[in-house]
């Protein structure tokens, strides 16, 4: 299994059914006021180098986290795969169960949520380790070695976290029923953002979910309110199929992507109306 340097915090899988005969997507993107569109490769989006290297030597391995998640997400490939194929009820526990890891990940392995508890944790480290160490320099008993070793572990903690975390909230979604939906019908393809879940719930409580999982098919886990069951309705399949995109371009942080621009430019029109600029979306919770 090759281990890239570049490292995709939404995993490739999620993102290729939307590309196109050349291989690429389109992207549309809002740097400052303008929206951009272009067409992308996978390979060019969503990934930051190194995001999941280790430093901290406890883990061996500098690539054990980011080889974890490439085995995570081959589960998950598999199991998009059958939901894709309308197998959704004939998963099995451990089938549910690897893609809801998958899903849950989405939400905790963003390098916006990584970075700034890395570089907070190095700070107060490398603040503390000068602390011990000049007490060591007054005689107080002090092991270099020992100090050593926990060099990157406050930084690395944070993978320790985000697995912790996913564990338990990917547990709350098996108790959650599973559906698809084929949306072939109703006028339009989906779009799939960086942020590509939408949730509903309150009080930090989440209740339920949908993710775009093709251009024509939505994953959709929980108990919905009554007005997001209604709308699931085949009579009212287009508007769902509008708010899905409308929920997309409105939750993204950096881009969305889509199989190409849209009839008369029609999603370049709806990312102008919607997209925030880079860094600043709405909560995706509803």
């Amino acid at each position: 299994m090759s281990v890239p340097q570049n490292h995709h915090w939404l995993p490739q899988f999620f993102m290729a059914p939307w590309c196109g005969k050349d291989g690429l997507v389109q992207s549309f993107y809002r740097p400052y006021d303008k929206v951009v569109s272009r067409r992308k490769s996978l390979k060019s989006l969503a990934s930051e180098p190194h995001l999941y290297t280790a430093n901290w030597r406890g883990f061996n391995d500098p690539l054990i986290v980011e080889r974890t998640l490439q085995k995570l997400e081959d589960s998950g490939a598999k199991v998009r795969k059958r939901l894709l194929a309308g197998e959704v009820n004939e998963l099995t526990f451990d089938e549910r169960e690897s893609f809801a890891v998958v899903v849950s990940l989405l939400l905790a392995r963003r390098p916006e949520l990584l970075r700034p508890h890395q570089e907070s944790a190095e700070g107060y480290w490398q603040t503390e380790k000068h602390r011990i160490l000049s007490a060591g320099h007054q005689g107080a008993p002090v092991s270099v070695e020992e100090i050593e070793k926990l060099d990157g572990y406050f930084r690395d903690s944070i993978f320790i976290a985000m697995i912790e975390s996913t564990a338990t909230l990917a547990r709350s979604w098996l108790s959650f029923p599973w559906r698809v939906f084929d949306v072939s019908d109703g006028g339009f393809n989906l779009v799939l953002s960086d942020r590509p879940i939408t949730m509903w719930g309150d009080n930090g409580h989440i209740s339920c979910l949908t993710l775009p999982i093709s251009p024509t098919k939505i994953f959709a886990a929980g108990n919905f309110p009554p007005q997001v069951e209604i709308s699931f309705l085949e009579k009212f399949r287009q508007s769902f199929v509008l708010d899905c995109i409308r929920h997309q371009f409105t939750q993204a942080s950096r881009f969305v992507i889509a199989t190409d621009n849209g009839r008369n430019g029609s999603y370049l029109k709806v990312a102008e109306m919607f997209m925030h600029p880079a860094e600043t979306a709405s909560s995706t919770v509803i």
